[in-house]
């Protein structure tokens, strides 16, 4: 006879006899004959089930709730993007602010050192003052005005004898309204006083404005369809042509290079005194300088990609720097020596249909002076800090 049911009937004969009904580990278990309660079926034998406890040691976690201190909730915060910036005096940069963990998301805009320190309006732009220096833009909270973020912005004035500059961001001048993201560009106006304006009064060869082209600044686009109506803008011939050495600068767009691609020319009509820059086919992208000849190509571009260039027009000294690095050409550095008679972008002085560049132009600037290394870095400072921050 089974002992438990001996047990269990001995128990009934005598008063106050209990029976342990725990079954002993090591019997037989399948998925069919489950283990008791207090165990688990291993290699077909029931072994003692046993609650860790956790790793410090304590009680296992019963599941109540922390009875700690109710979060208090995240902090309101404000950004300001970019944090600093470089401009030129009179200059434009749009800035914006976000507002973390807040239902109301605005800010109010402000300078710092006050009107001595530009103006900023309620869309975030800026305007530098036309007195060199460091200042502080600021913004502040809407629904809690002790919480703020500033940026800083350095204005530096250009090196001397700056003849053309465009940006742009001053498309229409220091204080001219910019037009719609997508709109056909007509003229843009020249920043430095000399009032080489450039201009395309056929519509269908005007580039289009780009509002937010490069670190959220705008970029002039230009299409370079090679079916005879090619994008470019051109200034009026100079009354006489600025002889060599210039030093330009230029923020663009690497364009595809199937053929070569001209970036910089003089306008149609001007002549001979051509200072050109253009995008090769081998290595692809490597700007080329030509003025009565070419130069070697320098560096391979990367297409699609901006970079900010200086090209020296110096005869045999001329030279090409890109992103702030000094590039050495295959072989010749010499592009010739006739001086410049006006300016073109986006496509070639005789309007040759395949050389029309599909690329974008945020800023330039041309000297009449071979700038010295100091110089060259200053306005190379400018354009990182504005573009490549």
């Amino acid at each position: 006879m089974n002992k438990l049911l001996l047990l269990t009937v001995g128990c009934v004969l005598l008063a106050g006899c209990s029976v342990d009904f725990t079954e002993p580990e090591g019997r037989s278990c399948d998925d069919t004959h489950a283990c008791p309660a207090n165990q688990i079926c291993v290699d077909l034998r029931c072994q003692p089930f046993e609650v860790p406890l956790p790793p410090d040691g304590g009680t296992p976690d019963s599941g109540t709730p922390d009875s700690g201190t109710p979060d208090a909730g995240p902090t309101l915060e404000v950004r300001v993007s970019p944090v600093s910036a470089s401009l030129t005096p009179s200059g434009t940069w749009r800035f914006t602010a976000t507002v973390s963990n807040a239902a109301d998301p605005g800010v109010t805009w402000s300078v710092r050192e006050g009107a001595a320190g530009g103006t900023i309006d309620a869309s975030g732009l800026y305007t530098a003052p036309a007195q060199a220096g460091t200042y502080h833009v600021v913004a502040t909270s809407v629904q809690d005005p002790s919480r703020s973020a500033s940026a800083v912005v350095s204005v530096a004035a250009l090196p001397s004898n700056l003849e053309l500059h465009f940006s742009a961001d001053r498309l229409n001048g220091p204080t001219g309204a910019l037009p719609a993201d997508g709109a056909r560009v007509a003229s843009w106006t020249d920043l430095s006083g000399h009032a080489h304006t450039l201009t395309q009064a056929e519509e269908t060869r005007q580039p289009l404005f780009k509002a937010r082209g490069l670190h959220g600044l705008p970029t002039v686009v230009f299409d370079g369809d090679t079916l005879g109506a090619g994008d470019y803008l051109r200034t009026a011939a100079f009354p006489s042509a600025l002889p060599q050495p210039l030093t330009f600068f230029f923020v663009y767009k690497s364009p595809l290079t199937d053929v070569n691609k001209t970036l910089l020319d003089a306008p149609p009509g001007v002549g001979p005194n051509r200072a050109r820059v253009q995008a090769t086919i081998e290595p692809p992208g490597a700007l080329q300088l030509y003025a009565s000849k070419f130069s070697s190509p320098y560096l391979q571009r990367a297409a699609g990609s901006f970079y900010f260039i200086t090209a020296v027009f110096n005869g045999p000294s001329s030279r090409v720097r890109a992103n702030g690095t000094e590039e050495a050409p295959s072989a010749n550095r010499d592009p010739g020596s006739v001086g410049m008679g006006g300016l073109m972008l986006g496509g070639r002085q005789e309007l040759t249909a395949d050389a029309f560049a599909a690329t974008e132009f945020a800023e330039v600037l041309v000297f009449t002076r071979a700038l010295n290394d100091s110089e060259i870095e200053q306005v190379e400072t400018y354009l990182r800090g504005r573009y490549f921050p």
